[in-house]
Protein backbone atom coordinates (compact mmCIF):
# COMPACT_ATOMS: atom_id res chain seq x y z
CA UNK A 1 0.00 0.00 0.00
CA UNK A 2 1.34 3.39 -1.01
CA UNK A 3 0.38 6.57 0.83
CA UNK A 4 0.73 9.95 -0.86
CA UNK A 5 2.16 12.91 1.07
CA UNK A 6 1.13 16.27 -0.36
CA UNK A 7 3.12 19.50 0.13
CA UNK A 8 0.52 21.04 2.44
CA UNK A 9 0.15 17.95 4.63
CA UNK A 10 1.11 18.36 8.30
CA UNK A 11 1.11 14.76 9.48
CA UNK A 12 0.70 11.22 8.34
CA UNK A 13 -0.40 8.30 10.48
CA UNK A 14 0.75 4.88 9.27
CA UNK A 15 1.39 1.43 10.67
CA UNK A 16 4.87 2.44 11.88
CA UNK A 17 3.71 5.49 13.81
CA UNK A 18 3.21 9.15 13.01
CA UNK A 19 5.27 11.30 10.67
CA UNK A 20 5.06 15.03 11.31
CA UNK A 21 5.76 17.17 8.21
CA UNK A 22 7.08 20.74 8.58
CA UNK A 23 8.41 23.19 6.03
CA UNK A 24 11.09 25.43 7.50
CA UNK A 25 13.00 28.38 6.06
CA UNK A 26 16.78 28.46 6.18
CA UNK A 27 18.34 29.15 9.54
CA UNK A 28 15.41 27.83 11.57
CA UNK A 29 16.76 24.31 11.93
CA UNK A 30 19.69 22.54 13.43
CA UNK A 31 21.43 19.36 12.30
CA UNK A 32 20.10 16.25 13.96
CA UNK A 33 21.74 12.86 14.16
CA UNK A 34 18.52 11.15 15.22
CA UNK A 35 17.43 8.41 12.77
CA UNK A 36 13.84 9.54 13.45
CA UNK A 37 14.43 12.98 11.97
CA UNK A 38 14.92 13.70 8.28
CA UNK A 39 16.04 17.16 7.16
CA UNK A 40 15.57 17.37 3.39
CA UNK A 41 16.52 20.07 0.92
CA UNK A 42 13.13 21.03 -0.46
CA UNK A 43 14.60 22.15 -3.79
CA UNK A 44 15.81 18.57 -4.41
CA UNK A 45 12.46 16.86 -3.91
CA UNK A 46 9.16 17.07 -5.71
CA UNK A 47 5.71 16.50 -4.27
CA UNK A 48 3.76 14.42 -3.88
CA UNK A 49 6.07 12.19 -1.86
CA UNK A 50 5.08 8.57 -1.34
CA UNK A 51 5.32 6.40 1.74
CA UNK A 52 5.54 2.68 1.00
CA UNK A 53 7.08 -0.60 2.09
CA UNK A 54 10.56 -1.20 0.66
CA UNK A 55 10.81 -3.76 -2.09
CA UNK A 56 13.48 -5.95 -3.65
CA UNK A 57 15.59 -3.91 -6.05
CA UNK A 58 15.21 -0.67 -4.08
CA UNK A 59 18.44 1.24 -3.59
CA UNK A 60 19.51 4.57 -2.17
CA UNK A 61 22.65 6.56 -1.40
CA UNK A 62 22.97 6.36 2.41
CA UNK A 63 24.05 9.57 4.12
CA UNK A 64 27.79 9.27 4.73
CA UNK A 65 28.42 7.04 1.70
CA UNK A 66 29.17 8.11 -1.85
CA UNK A 67 27.80 5.10 -3.66
CA UNK A 68 24.44 3.50 -3.98
CA UNK A 69 23.50 0.63 -1.76
CA UNK A 70 20.73 -1.89 -2.25
CA UNK A 71 18.20 -1.51 0.52
CA UNK A 72 18.26 -5.26 1.10
CA UNK A 73 22.01 -5.10 1.84
CA UNK A 74 21.63 -1.98 3.98
CA UNK A 75 18.95 -3.63 6.12
CA UNK A 76 21.02 -6.81 6.37
CA UNK A 77 24.05 -4.84 7.54
CA UNK A 78 21.84 -3.13 10.14
CA UNK A 79 21.16 -6.64 11.50
CA UNK A 80 17.40 -6.17 11.57
CA UNK A 81 15.18 -9.12 12.31
CA UNK A 82 12.99 -10.46 9.52
CA UNK A 83 9.95 -8.82 11.17
CA UNK A 84 11.75 -5.46 11.41
CA UNK A 85 12.81 -5.72 7.77
CA UNK A 86 9.26 -6.52 6.72
CA UNK A 87 7.98 -3.41 8.52
CA UNK A 88 10.58 -1.07 7.01
CA UNK A 89 9.06 1.79 5.04
CA UNK A 90 10.57 4.37 2.73
CA UNK A 91 9.60 7.84 1.61
CA UNK A 92 10.24 8.47 -2.07
CA UNK A 93 10.21 11.45 -4.40
CA UNK A 94 9.20 9.98 -7.73
CA UNK A 95 11.11 6.70 -7.93
CA UNK A 96 14.03 7.88 -5.76
CA UNK A 97 14.13 7.00 -2.07
CA UNK A 98 14.74 10.08 0.09
CA UNK A 99 14.47 8.45 3.53
CA UNK A 100 14.47 4.94 4.90
CA UNK A 101 12.04 5.86 7.68
CA UNK A 102 13.66 5.75 11.11
CA UNK A 103 16.97 4.55 9.64
CA UNK A 104 18.93 6.68 7.18
CA UNK A 105 18.55 9.60 4.81
CA UNK A 106 19.63 9.52 1.17
CA UNK A 107 22.54 11.96 0.86
CA UNK A 108 21.26 13.26 -2.50
CA UNK A 109 18.45 15.03 -0.63
CA UNK A 110 20.32 16.19 2.47
CA UNK A 111 20.67 19.83 3.36
CA UNK A 112 23.78 21.85 2.51
CA UNK A 113 25.03 25.39 3.13
CA UNK A 114 23.11 26.41 -0.01
CA UNK A 115 19.78 25.01 1.23
CA UNK A 116 17.13 27.73 1.57
CA UNK A 117 14.01 25.69 2.38
CA UNK A 118 14.01 22.59 4.53
CA UNK A 119 11.42 19.85 4.76
CA UNK A 120 11.53 18.38 8.27
CA UNK A 121 10.07 14.90 8.70
CA UNK A 122 9.85 13.54 12.24
CA UNK A 123 8.89 9.98 13.08
CA UNK A 124 7.05 9.74 16.39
Amino acid sequence: ATTVIEAEQKELVFEGGLIVVKQISAGNWSISTSPNIALLDQSKISFPLTLRKWKTGDYFYPLGMNKKKKLNHFLGAAQLSRAEKDKTTVIASGDRIVWVVGQRLDHRFSITNQTSNVLLLTLQ
